[in-house]
């Protein structure tokens, strides 16, 4: 499994998305054989990193996600994954729409 980071800007007419690094591969936890997990910091601009965690839970399909900004946690959910691509998106502190998605 698979996180995708990006930001979608609305550009009047338009909108337009932006993906922020390459994908981040969940892998398999030291900790819980059946647990793939990511811990990411993604840069968004020059001045503005987020911290994106993520657990996915084999034996359930339970994909569990923790998002800080700076030092503030902004975002956190739980899903059972089963038939879909989990998408989440949230705001930053500047207003920003900043989008997570998982795939296959």
């Amino acid at each position: 499994m698979k996180m995708i980071v990006s930001q979608v800007f609305d550009n009047g007419d338009e909108t337009s998305r932006e993906v922020y690094g390459e994908p981040y591969y969940l892998v398999p936890s030291t900790e819980q054989t059946d647990m793939l997990s990511v811990d990411q910091v993604v840069k968004i601009s020059n001045e503005k990193f987020i911290r994106a965690m993520a657990g996915y839970d084999l034996s359930s399909n339970h994909l569990s996600v923790f998002v800080k900004e700076g030092e503030i946690h902004i975002f956190s959910a739980v899903v059972k994954t089963e038939g879909g691509a989990p998408y989440f998106a949230f705001r930053l502190s500047d207003g920003t729409f900043t989008e997570l998605s998982f795939e296959e």
